[in-house]
């Protein structure tokens, strides 16, 4: 009984609490040099999902992210873009991308800023499952993304990292991203609290 009462907490505690310390990052998707990081993962497919008519088409085929993912029905509703990687046909990494303000809303809860119209865009709710941790699925994920930015004619790409996440500053370190900030973050409920201060060292 106490496991599934523990259990339910952790699920739900990011619904009502949630605060951390994040390095502000940014990249330029054209600067990136686009070699071959793909991770040798036998049975490993990549796809880029805009919508859930293309979810769809995609379960139908084995490929099915949603039913792992909180709100990614309406993640995609609301314009967000998801790079989904499976191994054996299982989710086992995904990046939000937003290119508009309603898109990042959905799946990004921090307050830097990004200038949609001036062609920016940013990423977020990113995650690799606990068995595919340190097999290089994010640094991958990564150069999937900025591949298809670059390809959008996005100019600039924004995002944060935990502080506490070493494994994904060092994937991100393989591509030309800096870090121009750090930000504080804290939510209870309905309340936000959030401030960054920008050119913060490391």
């Amino acid at each position: 009984m106490w496991v599934l009462i523990r259990r339910a907490y952790f699920f739900f505690r990011p619904y009502f609490f949630l605060r951390g310390k994040y390095y502000l990052y940014e990249c330029i998707p054209e600067e990136t040099i686009y070699v071959d990081l793909n991770p040798r993962i036998r049975n490993l497919d990549c796809y880029i999902v805009s919508s859930n008519p293309e979810a769809d088409n995609l379960a139908a085929q084995g490929f099915d992210f949603r039913p792992r993912v909180v709100n990614a029905r309406k993640n995609l509703d609301k314009g967000a873009v998801a790079l989904c990687i499976f191994v054996d046909r299982k989710i086992a990494h995904m990046t939000w991308i937003a290119l508009t303000q309603p898109a990042r809303s959905s799946c990004d809860r921090l307050s830097y800023s990004v200038f949609f119209h001036g062609g920016e865009a940013c990423m977020g709710g990113v995650f690799t499952l606990p068995e595919y941790r340190r097999r290089g699925l994010m640094k991958y994920g990564c150069y999937r993304t900025l591949q298809w930015l670059r390809d959008k004619g996005v100019t600039k790409v924004r995002f944060a990292v935990s502080i506490r996440n070493i494994f994904a500053q060092r994937a991100f370190d393989h591509f030309p991203t800096y870090i121009y900030g750090r930000a504080r973050f804290l939510q209870f409920l309905w309340l936000r609290f959030y401030k960054e201060t920008i050119n913060a060292q490391p």
